[in-house]
């Protein structure tokens, strides 16, 4: 009976540790224009969040590409708005693009 049970048990962890794994995620925190914010990303799904104490925001995923000691995530932020580039590693910051030519970087940490 116990060599069942500890069968059962073991087969039932293996089941839950493939299917109950976290995802990859990557977070960093920025302040610009005042603001602080936090941005992740989800490597399994490929999202990127922008969550700050009032907007919690989630931004479609274009690129992404391992540069140096990170990984490079490029997208769009609304169909009309802007385009990012974050990257996630030692030194972590995030570019935005906008529609008129210019740009804003901010450091992460």
């Amino acid at each position: 009976m116990r060599t069942r049970t500890l069968l059962g048990i073991t087969m039932m962890a293996m089941a839950l540790s493939g299917r109950a794994a976290a995802p990859d995620l990557l977070k960093m925190v920025c302040k610009g224009n005042h603001i602080s914010y936090e941005i992740s990303y989800e490597k399994d799904s490929k999202r990127l969040f922008w969550n700050s104490d009032t907007v919690h925001s989630e931004y479609m995923v274009g690129r992404t590409k391992v540069e140096g000691d990170g990984l490079l995530v490029w997208g769009s932020i609304g169909p009309n708005s802007y385009d990012y580039l974050a990257f996630f590693g030692s030194k972590s910051w995030i570019k935005y693009f906008y529609a008129n030519g210019s740009s804003q970087q901010f450091a992460c940490h």
